[in-house]
């Protein structure tokens, strides 16, 4: 990047010690820096731009407590590098933690590269008294966990929590086995352009605070997140278009049962009184019996 002397760099940073030389490397060419959901302790950006980690681990939590009945919730903590999955944390414990709803909190956590830790932590936790819900913070491991959800016969339905959801994860949703937090990736994105057009520009964006990592005030924006459910996935379409092709599918399924229903067999009714007036009424179905009794007035 320095040699192709680029004015603006993007990075999603690892948490390791090479990180803060790369960045050195770049401000001593007056290159302007931008991070993406980590920002190490002690270096000098333009700018730092994340998901708001610990407001999607508390949608997940008040999700679970909106629906008014006591559960026992098992976080499976981790990430690539556990950086959101800390802040994901902090959110889901601020709620559950002293919440009366929730009779045992339940931590483990899990390598996303290790599936056979995972089905080991399962296997255990999925016991005679298996936990009402399971979150997670990433959504390799959440396609994990569901896999291995499916493998086990339970009487109680456990429902499963993501960070974050990818096409394999759609049809989970759908159903209702799985919610999502949706970090939005679409608006981080525009986010980020609009603050690279500004840095370029005028030096200076549109931040929202300033984070203070020992070594400067760094500024900084967190982008909203949401939660999507089996009620409201239409809002993921624009990304994964086999959803709409899913809600036609239930219309057309739909449509079908309507048609049946109108199509059943319909018996009109004719009445003539010796008065000569005559009435006419439809009846659903066909007449199998009909008895006449007359009234007295």
């Amino acid at each position: 990047m320095i040699e192709e002397k680029v004015e603006i760099v993007i990075l999603q940073p690892l948490k390791e010690p090479a990180t803060k030389d790369h960045i050195s490397m770049l401000i001593e060419k007056n290159i302007k820096i931008v991070l993406w959901d980590y920002l190490p302790e002690e270096v000098t950006v333009d700018a730092f731009i994340a998901p708001d980690y610990v407001k999607a681990g508390q949608l997940q939590a008040q999700y679970i407590l909106n629906q008014g009945r006591k559960v026992i919730p098992f976080v499976i903590k981790g990430d690539v590098l556990n950086i959101k999955s800390d802040k994901v944390l902090e959110g889901n414990l601020s709620i559950l933690q002293n919440s009366p709803l929730v009779e045992n909190l339940l931590i483990k956590e899990a390598n996303i590269n290790n599936t056979a830790q995972s089905h080991e932590i399962l296997v255990e936790e999925l016991g005679p008294n298996p936990p009402d819900v399971i979150l997670v913070h990433d959504e390799e491991i959440a396609l994990g966990i569901s896999k291995i959800l499916g493998e086990f016969k339970s009487e109680k339905k456990i429902m499963l929590f993501s960070l974050d959801i990818n096409k394999n994860l759609l049809e989970d949703m759908v159903n209702g086995s799985l919610v999502a937090v949706d970090t939005m990736p679409n608006l981080l994105i525009q986010v980020t352009i609009d603050t690279i057009n500004s840095l370029l520009e005028k030096g200076t964006w549109n931040y929202d605070f300033q984070i203070n990592n020992k070594s400067a005030l760094i500024p900084a924006k967190y982008t909203p997140v949401r939660i999507i459910d089996k009620y409201n996935f239409k809002l993921l379409e624009e990304r994964f278009p086999a959803l709409s092709k899913h809600e036609q599918e239930e219309k057309k399924e739909e449509n079908q049962q309507t048609q049946n229903k109108s199509t059943k067999k319909q018996t009109k009714l004719k009445i003539k009184l010796k008065d000569g007036q005559e009435y006419e009424v439809v009846i659903p179905g066909e007449i199998e019996k009909m008895e006449i009794e007359p009234q007295k007035e």
